[in-house]
């Protein structure tokens, strides 16, 4: 579930920590949500995070404790599709199952002279096709994890080493020298715009944070007060998002510039101001937090606190 989307060098220490704080599928299905997300903060694509909780839960409350051994089995489960089902049933159960990440779609494109791009779902389809015709009956995991090696450290997308290739002699893309066109490039959408507020607001050794809805972008964490600005002055957000209590006593907030944060389908610049105000209780989605509490804070607000 982590390497989804993410790289194995930024996966590894985050794994440790995790299964240090969670050994097995009883100690995450137990867990607090917000425990599950803060050792998942700054791994991004936090729906994975809330998935997995779910995953684990279902497992123990409703599978009794038995993880599923079977494609159609781990597919019942929260975020878990025909990738990661094809993925886990052949690694942790020697299914003879297919799976089909980046690397498994350039590796297959270029033995197969796939020129087609990955864009279409034909192509797809094709693919995973080819994915199911070539697993073998048995060591299916290290088949699969040997493909997903050899995209990643040989079959690059730019710098195929072909002459370390161990498949070079049955690949169709070498013999007619076209590694470098095949697979055609895919055609990315741009990054969207959006725009954001955001508020360093202080009392003392403290910062203010609020916690978002458990749907939508950084679900379930917590965050600085921020939101759209939609073409509004700062004062104009500030009251529209700021608890009573802390709006009365801010002094003047004010700006210390842009913070920009790239996310994989957006580019967000935050429009970050500061102000002090006296410590107030707070409504119950909002709370005052200092440096030793561990609350799942997104990569875009610790980027904005260390300004």
């Amino acid at each position: 579930m982590m390497l989804q989307q993410t790289q194995t060098g930024t996966v590894a220490p985050y794994f440790a920590a995790f299964l240090k704080k969670f050994p097995d599928v009883h100690a995450l299905a137990r867990a607090d949500r917000q425990d599950v997300l803060s050792l998942w903060a700054g791994l991004g694509y936090y729906r994975r995070a809330h998935l997995l909780h779910e995953a684990a839960r279902v497992v123990v409350n409703e599978l009794a404790g038995t993880f599923p051994s079977t494609v159609d089995g781990l597919l019942e489960l929260p975020g878990i599709g025909r990738y990661s089902a094809g993925a886990i049933a052949s690694i942790a159960f020697d299914v003879s199952a297919p799976i089909l990440d980046g690397n498994v779609k350039r590796v297959l494109s270029r033995v197969f002279a796939v020129r087609e791009s990955h864009n279409e779902a034909s192509t797809v389809a094709r693919l995973w096709q080819l994915s199911t015709t070539v697993i073998p009956r048995k060591r299916c995991g290290d088949f699969n994890q040997a493909l997903m090696d050899l995209g990643a450290t040989v079959c690059k997308p730019k710098t195929a080493t072909c002459n370390a290739c161990p498949i070079a002699t049955v690949c169709q893309a070498h013999a007619l020298q076209l590694t470098q066109e095949i697979p055609s490039p895919r055609v990315r959408s741009k990054p969207k715009d959006l725009h954001l507020t955001a508020f360093i607001i202080k009392a003392g050794d403290f910062v203010l944070l609020h916690r978002r809805p458990d749907t939508g972008l950084w679900a379930g964490m917590w965050e600085l007060p921020s939101a759209e600005t939609n073409g509004s002055e700062a004062e104009q957000v500030g009251d529209a998002i700021l608890p009573a209590g802390v709006r009365g006593s801010l002094k003047k907030s004010e700006s210390v510039g842009i913070v920009k944060h790239q996310l994989t389908h957006r580019t967000v610049r935050f429009q970050v101001y500061r102000g002090h105000c006296k410590k107030h209780r707070l409504p119950a989605s909002f709370r005052w937090a200092n440096a030793n509490d561990e609350l799942p804070l997104p990569k875009a607000f610790q980027k904005i606190l260390s300004i």
